[in-house]
């Protein structure tokens, strides 16, 4: 449906910080969340209190708009009153941050008033277009540092309330002529300030306040409004898109045109965005900001990225023909992709997303892009570089970065992998797995029946790899088909049955609907009842059928076209709809058909259906981890004939805990930052090992199970990180919050069930302890934790070890353990 536009006369205030990039440099991410959130409240309550309406903060921006939803005479002269006061306020509210993280901001902000185009509210905010916003923005990028400087349209309507000192014209950036302005000085003593009503009363005595006032004159009450932060340290992958509008004529466009076409190109946007699991913040001028790993991270949150980046490309083109041909406009899109550290808000409470270095890099990489480029930085191209075709490009310097940034222009993605995996090294310590898949194969060929066989276990430990080796050797027996569960994305539930059959029947892309289907009916002996009910799951049929129909073409399906035997594998089905899992225990019903259903799946199918591979017709396999011995032999596969000390390799061994993925990338990590290097046939370490970082694929892997945790167990295994790898189970008790203290008990035993965490070995000792299922699983959880709350639950653990073992007679007992903990909280207080 189309929007209504109407032509407003506003006032407009922008103000823009500057710096926020070294600043990011300069301090932690959970710092600078804390300095920006207090920045912008106070930016927000001053020009609120002053009538002003908030339409957008992004990144470093905020933009006020005096004349919505209602207009008043007074609009511009609330307005310059109000970008006066933000300039008092943040005077004061730097010699607060000045005295706590030695930094101070600095603002430039311009005032403008005059026509914008806009419609109705749409998500929650309007798309602005028009010549109010340009000269705003114009007025803003040429004032002073910490400066207001007001366009003539609106020092000429409060001229006789306010003082200014003329500048000299200047020609703001997209425009062709000069323009006037006024670098405002004083509002006048004698200005009625009081007829604008713009007092603030304390709740408390109920006194009169200036509207910029945050504690009351009389009681010193605090006058600020704010929330209860849910703040968390995360990874995450920002990508910021900016559409450069061009005119066949070389003129602005009207605002009635920028209004049609940036509501559109954020809808398509937005759609591509989302469709790729990320979430939106804002808008903001031309400028789109989309982050991935929120609110729950994902294993490919990067991938993710790279992907809807180059489909938001893909987007453009048919959106600039209707630009072009209604207006006379097409749109350069610049996109930057970036991943780091942030610390993230709680969107439901009207947190600003994101804050953190990565997000300025971000934009700093976008504004570095070319028209239809795609740059990313340098984290993000680790993670993806297996599945992505790009180029370095010349390492970028960026305004507020000290060193030039390493990036890298985004041509295609290849795989649906993010990391790819070592398959040239034997295969170690799956012997009697491998035997039972083959022993299963040899049953079904023999009595010509269905089963199905599911191997699970952890991302990365060897799911994948002792299913190549049992396929590669099933081939010279048996036909070998292959689909693979998808974990997002519209019509996915029968998505690896579609591969599997488009396979089988030779169907490629380009085959037009008629022909594709002529080739299913073909394969089915020309059974019609068949190829319709596959046809209409494949897309190839309009007809509908209900579920219990479709069960039957496909099984139907495939006692046709399993003359011989047929090894079907259905990957990662952890990802599966219930309707798909439903669909592979109904093939297992088939007779006289020598088919084996082949499954991989992650530990999450279990907590879904507890009772998967458990039938007459079906089994599983469940992958523990190698053991020491046999993951020291991965090391040397992986290593070839150059040894590696014994230190080295058992540090390795122990960080891995027997998962062949972390043993691949924990070397690879080593070896490529330089930290193990080979010297006369031999590896060495050229720096002390002992605190292994967590590369970033696995920190990945590890955020994503975490945040699918419900949150009453996230509020568990979080302070119970803080302990270290073994934690008593009374220790978590006195850490966690009052409301989940009684459920500490079954909240480990999920978590033991979800192999995130072991049982205690003795439960005869006082102290039980449990321990967590690997140390980089700990690590990942306590590195979500803002390091506010690590110094806090590290004071709490001190105070509960102190009282506990004074009652057991061994005060003395733990006093190095209790100094490491004492120095921790130190540590992350005084960052």
């Amino acid at each position: 449906m189309e929007q209504t536009q109407v032509r407003r006369v506003v006032t407009v205030v922008t103000s823009d910080l500057k710096g926020s990039t070294s600043l990011g440099e300069r301090l932690d991410p959970e710092s600078l969340r804390e300095v920006l959130t207090r920045y912008f409240d106070e930016m927000r309550q001053v020009l609120e209190a002053h009538g002003g309406t908030i339409e957008k903060i992004i990144g470093d921006a905020i933009v006020a708009v005096f004349g919505l939803p209602d207009a008043s005479p007074d609009d511009p002269f609330r307005a310059v009153v109000a970008a006066a006061a933000t300039q008092r306020s943040l005077a004061e509210l730097n010699e607060d941050l000045d005295r706590t993280w030695g930094v101070r901001l600095t603002t430039r902000t311009g005032v403008a008033t005059g026509t914008v185009v806009v419609g109705e509210a749409s998500l929650g905010q309007h798309v602005l277009a028009g010549p109010a916003l340009q000269l705003a923005t114009a007025m803003e990028q040429n004032a002073p540092a910490n400066e207001v400087l007001l366009h003539a349209s609106t020092f000429d309507l409060v001229k006789d309330l306010a003082l200014g000192e003329p500048v000299d014209p200047f020609i703001p950036k997209g425009m062709s002529t000069p323009v006037s302005a006024y670098q405002l000085t004083a509002i006048r003593a004698d200005a009625d300030l009081a007829s604008l009503g713009l007092e603030r009363i304390c709740p408390s005595c109920g006194t009169a306040n200036a509207p910029e006032a945050r504690v009351c004159i009389t009681c010193g009450a605090s006058l600020q409004v704010g929330s209860v932060a849910r703040e968390s340290r995360k990874t995450v992958t920002i990508v910021f898109a900016d559409p450069k509008p061009v005119t066949a004529s070389g003129e602005p466009a009207s605002p009635e045109a920028m209004r049609d076409v940036m509501s559109r190109y954020f809808d398509s946007m937005r759609s591509v965005l989302e469709g790729h699991g990320g979430t939106v913040e804002k808008f903001i001028g031309d400028a789109v900001m989309a982050v991935f790993g929120l609110p729950v991270r994902h294993e490919d949150d990067a991938l993710r990225a790279v992907r809807a980046a180059l489909d938001m490309q893909a987007a453009l083109p048919p959106l600039n023909d209707e630009f072009q041909r209604i207006w006379g406009i097409y749109l350069e899109n610049h996109i930057g992709v970036n991943t780091g550290e942030v610390v993230a808000g709680d969107a439901s409470l009207g947190q600003r997303l994101v804050t953190g270095d990565a997000v300025n890099v971000a934009a700093r990489i976008e504004q570095a892009a070319a028209p239809r480029e795609v740059l990313i930085g340098d984290l993000t191209y680790r993670l993806v570089r297996d599945a992505v075709e790009a180029d370095a490009v010349e390492p970028l310097t960026l305004k507020g970065k000290a060193e030039p940034v390493p990036a890298y222009r985004l041509l295609a993605v290849k795989t649906a992998e993010a990391a790819a995996r070592r398959q040239d090294a034997p295969m170690v310590g799956r012997d009697e797995e491998f035997a039972l898949l083959v022993r299963t194969l040899g049953e079904v060929i023999d009595a010509r029946v269905a089963r199905s066989i599911t191997i699970i276990g952890d991302a990365g430990v060897g799911k994948t790899r002792l299913t190549l080796e049992f396929l590669e050797a099933a081939s010279a027996m048996a036909t070998i088909l292959r689909g693979r569960c998808l974990p997002y994305g519209e019509g996915i539930t029968f998505w690896p049955l579609i591969e599997v059959v488009r396979s089988a029947v030779d169907i490629r892309d380009d085959d037009a609907t008629n022909t594709a289907m002529a080739k299913l009916l073909g394969a089915v002996g020309g059974d019609r009842e068949i190829a319709d009910r596959v046809g209409s799951v494949m897309g190839l049929s309009k007809a509908t059928f209900q579920v219990a129909e479709l069960f039957w073409g496909i099984r139907r399906f495939f006692e046709v076209i399993a003359d011989g035997p047929t090894v079907v594998l259905f990957d990662d089905i952890h990802w599966a709809e219930p309707t798909f899992l439903d669909l592979i225990d109904h093939l297992n019903e088939g007779t006289g058909t020598p088919l084996l259903i082949l499954c991989t799946a992650r530990h999450e199918l279990l907590e879904a259906r507890a009772d998967w591979g458990q039938g007459d017709a079906s089994a599983r396999i469940r992958l523990l981890p190698l053991s020491d011995a046999d993951a020291g032999r991965v090391i040397e596969h992986l290593l070839g004939d150059a040894g590696l000390a014994d230190d080295v390799r058992q540090r390795i061994v122990l960080a891995s805990e027997g998962n062949p993925l972390f043993v691949e990338q924990l070397l690879s990590m080593l070896i490529d930052s330089g930290r193990l290097v080979e010297q006369d046939g031999h590896w060495v370490a050229t720096s002390d090992l002992s605190g292994l970082a967590i590369p970033p694929s696995i920190h990945a892997l590890l955020a994503a199970r975490l945040d699918a945790l419900p949150a009453e167990e996230r509020a568990v295994v979080e302070p119970a990180s803080v302990i270290g790898l073994a934690f008593p189970q009374d220790a978590v008790e006195a850490l966690v919050d009052e409301d989940v203290r009684d459920a500490v008990e079954p909240h480990l035993a999920d978590l033991i069930r979800k192999q995130l965490v072991r049982p205690p070995a003795d439960v005869t000792s006082d102290d039980v302890a449990y321990r967590f299922h690997h140390l980089l699983i700990r690590d990942a959880a306590y590195q979500g934790l803002l390091k506010r709350s690590r110094a806090q639950l590290h004071e709490r653990f001190v105070a509960w070890a102190d009282v506990v073992n004074a009652q057991r007679g061994r005060a003395t007992e733990f006093e190095e353990i209790l100094g490491y903990h004492l120095e921790q909280a130190y540590r992350y207080r005084t960052e």
